[in-house]
This record gives structure tokens, C-alpha cells and sequence, in this order.
């Protein structure tokens, strides 16, 4: 005897205990996707609040705020200004630069209006070969450059913050990739 719950079209929810080939056929019946439910044998399990979460979240379909790190370390490695980047921000020491590069990227070259955390922007860094601590990433975020970025809510110890840059962001690092800004600037 297999089980089957699927949700009808019209948002009702159906629990079903037959045969496989009887709750295809009733899927079938009901305009339902035979592929969208699996008949099981045995007892069907309640799912949890962090599996219905998980299976919520289609994988092939990206948030539109969600931010595709591989691009970003691409585009860097690959745009007109890698040379500029990798001459006045890669091989320099100054953190804020660093920490701003991957959300001026993302804003000015790839038009995004996507919002970065302090664990991205350290596993940006951390593919171009100037690794960054994620908490140092944070530090500086809100520290350094809080004046340079924006952020989605206040900090609070746990929670991430989405960051974005600022325009004194944006000025500071045409400013640096041109070469007119001063150490420590």
C-alpha cells in the first residue's frame, strides 16, 4: 500500500493510501503533475519547518538578489581594469580597498543592484589571492568604510548584514583604480 499528499490546483490538500498506479491515475484525474509526487510505501513522515525551507528553494532558479561570486572573481580577473585593480588594490596593503572592491564591481561594471555580505566579499577575496578573514571583512565594514557602504539593517551579533557600496565608495575607488589616491586615502 503506498501513500501519497499532494495539493490540488485550487490550494486544497489531499492525502491518498492506495496502490501507485490508482494515485497516478487520481493526479492524473485532477490536473495534477504525476512527477510532482512520489508515492511512498509505508508511513509518510511530517515534514519540518527547515525541510519545507529547504525544499521551498528551487536551486535552479537564483533570487534576484542573489549574487554570483564566480562572475564577480571572473569579471575582476578579465575586465579593462585588471591591471589598475591588480596594481593599486591587489598588491597594496590597504584593507578598505579590498573590502570595497568586490560591491564596486558588482555596482559599477556588472550594474547590479544586489547587496553583498561580509562572508562573499571574503570568499571573493579569498579566490583572487588576497584572503581577508571574514570577521576582519565585518570589522572593516563597519568600522573603516562604514561611510563608504550601506547597509540593509543595523548589526546585531549573528545576523548578516547585506552591504552595498555608497557613492563616496564608488568616487573613492575610481579615485584609486586611476592612480590619484593618496596612501591611506
Amino acid at each position: 500500500m503506498a501513500k501519497a499528499s499532494f495539493t490540488l490546483p485550487d490550494g486544497t490538500r489531499v492525502s491518498v493510501e492506495g496502490s501507485a498506479e490508482e494515485i497516478v491515475k487520481l493526479l492524473e484525474a485532477y490536473g495534477g503533475d504525476s512527477g510532482t509526487a512520489v508515492p511512498q510505501k509505508g508511513k509518510t513522515r511530517k515534514k519540518t519547518s527547515r525541510a519545507k525551507s529547504r525544499a521551498g528553494k528551487n536551486a535552479t532558479e537564483p533570487d534576484a538578489n542573489e549574487v554570483d561570486l564566480a562572475e564577480i572573481v571572473n569579471h575582476i580577473k578579465q575586465c579593462d581594469d585588471a591591471e589598475a585593480i591588480e596594481e593599486h588594490v591587489l598588491d597594496k596593503n590597504d584593507q578598505v580597498n579590498r573590502v570595497l572592491l568586490p560591491l564596486y564591481v558588482l555596482h559599477e561594471h556588472l550594474g547590479s543592484t544586489a547587496e553583498m555580505t561580509s562572508a562573499e566579499i571574503h570568499k571573493v577575496l579569498k579566490e583572487l589571492g588576497t584572503p581577508i578573514s571574514q570577521p576582519n571583512v565585518s570589522t572593516t565594514l563597519s568600522g573603516p568604510a562604514s561611510s563608504l557602504v550601506m547597509g540593509d539593517k543595523v548589526r546585531k551579533r549573528g545576523v548578516p548584514v547585506k552591504y552595498r557600496i555608497a557613492r563616496r565608495g564608488t568616487t573613492r575607488m575610481k579615485k584609486v583604480l586611476a592612480g590619484k589616491a593618496k596612501e591611506g586615502d
